[in-house]
């Protein structure tokens, strides 16, 4: 579980270590890659409510620059089809972000349980 002190993500969630390993990228070649820990389940919506209850979409501090401006001149509050039912249910998977929302989270989350907390890369 994503946990520090009293601040905990609700269930599911479970970190999954990957060792370290090479990966090859046919169009990049090979790659070290250290050993890292990913979630086991994607962020629900329950989860991804608790960055919004949290002003995720009032406080620049989480978002990339870009990603920063690109969510005041479209005028994002919370994820396109989060007033949608069958999509908004507390144990579904949250969709309908963007990579930015995305960021925006993982940087919250990493900030509450004392983190850094990064999107996974190709490698």
């Amino acid at each position: 579980m994503a946990q520090k002190g009293d601040f905990a993500l609700p269930n599911p969630f479970e970190w999954v270590k990957i060792s370290a390993g090479k990966v090859t990228i046919e169009e990049y070649g090979k790659f070290d890659v250290p050993s890292f820990e990913i979630s086991k389940y994607p962020i629900t919506n329950a989860q991804f409510a608790l960055f919004l209850e949290d002003g995720g979409y009032n406080n620049e501090h989480w978002w990339t620059k870009l990603g920063w401006q690109i969510c005041k001149e479209e005028k994002w509050n919370e994820p396109g089809v989060w007033q949608h039912q069958q999509w908004n249910g507390a144990d579904y998977p949250v969709v309908g972000i963007s990579w930015y929302e995305a960021v925006a989270f993982s940087c919250w989350l990493g900030e509450k349980v004392g983190d850094n907390i990064l999107l996974p890369t190709e490698q």
